[in-house]
């Protein structure tokens, strides 16, 4: 049984002003290939680090969840224990407003 190959005729000018029939391969003109080569793996990027979601923050007087865009980061250099036992280095704080009464809440992060 004959396998199909991808092959195209291409009809190319002469400079003497004829044409010259040419075949070309599943290569293209350039002759090589492009993408990576049939039958290799993908490359291992190694274990994904485990990321935890935290719920979203909520305002403290509605208790909703909805928010703003944040403005005003600040970054403090601090070291200690956050609740959950994970040590951090600073603390990230970003305001934002609660869409749903308007209250202005600052939200922080320990990294």
């Amino acid at each position: 049984m004959m396998m199909a190959t991808d092959t195209r005729r291409v009809v190319a000018p002469t400079p003497a002003g004829g044409s010259l029939d040419k075949i070309q391969g599943p290569a293209g003109p350039g002759g090589r290939k492009r993408g990576r080569p049939r039958g290799s793996r993908s490359v291992s990027r190694g274990e994904l680090p485990v990321v935890t979601l935290q719920p979203p923050s909520r305002c403290p007087v509605c208790q909703g969840s909805r928010r703003g865009r944040y403005y005003s980061r600040r970054v403090q250099i601090a070291a200690g224990h956050a609740e959950d036992g994970q040590p951090y280095g600073r603390i990230v704080s970003w305001r934002c407003r609660c869409l749903d009464c308007g209250q202005v809440r600052i939200d922080r992060e320990f990294r």
